[in-house]
């Protein structure tokens, strides 16, 4: 029994004092500059790399390894990116490997404690709001310039909660955005493949379902059956993508703005997927500049 005890304690220590590492190539202030960093380190590396989100600022990695030699190796045989970039070892915390072995390729470590929808959020943050959109939205500067381009695409990986916008001209895709975004939950069927956007909304009104009322009702808020536009309330945000995809004869599945911007990066919506209301009425701009020379069909959405 003493010898069996000793094993089980020496394979408990062995595996608790396994290490693994990665390559830190990027720091970076925007998901927009850690993902532009990560697409260049699997252009050159062939490689997958991972951002890690902590104290506001966008860790970009390259790989896991089970030491810190093989680290070593690939870094000195690795691609001119990585040396332009001075990349180095990094050794890989507990959190994050737990985050990795669930296939997550984004981790924001500043999110631990989100708890879903407005259950996070104080009556006095949505007292809080600021109807500063009625008169600015249409003014917003273009990201860029869409007439240069045959077809959009916008591609939604509900497991790591980004959506990624690609231009198409000639067979070849550009990729114009990367958005951290909310998809829905895990143990609901969601919307899947491929489909399009059917109406584009900026300022929308919101029908809140019955049991989306009786949720906002725990917190002694009672919505009306119409929430209109820029109001408190009004949960669709700044903008609305109508989407083409049906679940069990539910259509009403949209990308739209948020009230509360802390749940992006998580799966907690209903089905639909939620942004920034910066990003979304940017995003809304666009397509519908694009839309008006070629039309809505030109816009495809695909989910995952």
């Amino acid at each position: 029994m003493r010898i069996l005890i000793l094993s089980i304690l020496s394979i408990n220590f062995l595996f608790a004092n396994i290490t693994n590492y990665t390559i830190r190539v990027c720091v970076t202030s925007t998901f927009e500059y850690a993902k532009s960093c990560q697409n260049k380190i699997e252009k050159s590396m062939k490689e997958k790399a991972f951002i890690v989100k902590k104290n506001n600022r966008y860790f970009t990695n390259l790989n896991i390894f089970d030491s810190l030699e093989k680290a070593k190796e690939v870094l000195e045989n690795g691609s001119s990116y990585l040396k332009e970039q001075k990349a180095y070892p990094k050794l890989l915390t507990e959190d994050i490997l737990n985050e990795l072995n669930n296939n997550k390729f984004f981790i924001d470590l500043d999110k631990d404690n989100i708890l879903e929808d407005l259950y996070n959020v104080s009556l006095k943050e949505f007292d809080n709001q600021k109807n500063n959109s009625k008169n600015s939205l249409k003014n917003r500067k273009r990201a860029v310039n869409s007439f240069d381009f045959d077809e959009l695409i916008l591609k939604v990986d509900s497991q790591n909660n980004i959506m990624e916008l690609f231009a198409k001209k000639s067979n070849e895709e550009r990729l114009l955005r990367s958005y951290v975004v909310s998809t829905g939950k895990n143990n609901i069927k969601k919307p899947q493949g491929l489909g399009f956007i059917t109406a584009i909304s900026l300022n929308p009104i919101w029908y809140p379902t019955p049991d989306t009322k009786k949720s906002f009702a725990k917190r002694g808020i009672i919505l009306p059956d119409i929430v209109p536009p820029n109001h408190k309330y009004n949960y669709m945000g700044e903008a609305k993508l109508n989407l083409s995809h049906i679940v069990d004869g539910n259509s009403t599945y949209r990308i739209h703005g948020t009230l509360n911007e802390n749940s992006l990066g998580y799966s907690v919506s209903a089905g639909c997927i939620r942004m920034k209301n910066e990003e979304v009425v940017e995003l809304a701009n666009l397509i519908e500049d694009f839309s008006i020379i070629y039309g809505l069909d030109k816009v495809k959405v695909i989910l995952s």
